[in-house]
């Protein structure tokens, strides 16, 4: 019912299990209707999720124990690339991917150049003379671009 692809994912990550015999004889029943409609990628990811299910404690005994072996590594390269490497709990990597792709997002969009200026005040509809503090400005506030003249800005 399983071909040797499966099988191989199967035996890598029911590791875990290899002293828990009662927790590997339901996995093996389950994988009988599981496996069959599941590529390798998505039984591997199965199997990942089932163990927790099974046994949390076990699921939180690995994660303990990995927790010792986890670490961050930098390479920098010469032509001015880096490799970073980071061996840590899932939900910080995940939290850092986010950042991580929205900011690589950002890097093929223009960037503002440090010697450009910020627009005149007058290029943007802002009265340029000063008011004195008694005195009232006329016309409509510049933040209310787009406001209807009932809307009180």
């Amino acid at each position: 019912a399983i071909d040797l692809a499966k099988l191989r994912k199967t035996a890598v990550e029911t590791t875990p299990l290899i002293h828990r015999e009662d927790l590997l004889e339901i996995i093996d029943e389950e994988l009988v209707n599981v496996a069959p409609g599941k590529t390798p990628t998505e039984l591997r990811a199965w199997i990942i999720r089932r163990i927790p299910q099974l046994d949390v404690e076990l699921f939180n005994e690995a994660a303990d124990e990995a927790k010792d072996r986890r670490y961050v590594s930098f390479h920098h390269g010469e032509d001015g690339m880096s490799l970073i490497e980071l061996y840590i709990p899932t939900i910080e990597a995940k939290a850092i991917e986010k950042k991580v792709t929205a900011a690589a997002r950002g890097m093929n969009r223009a960037q503002p150049q440090d010697t450009e200026q910020p627009p005149h005040p007058a290029a943007a509809g802002v009265p340029t003379d000063r008011l004195e503090p008694h005195q009232v400005a006329e016309g409509p506030h510049p933040a209310a671009v787009g406001m209807g003249e009932t809307m009180p800005v």
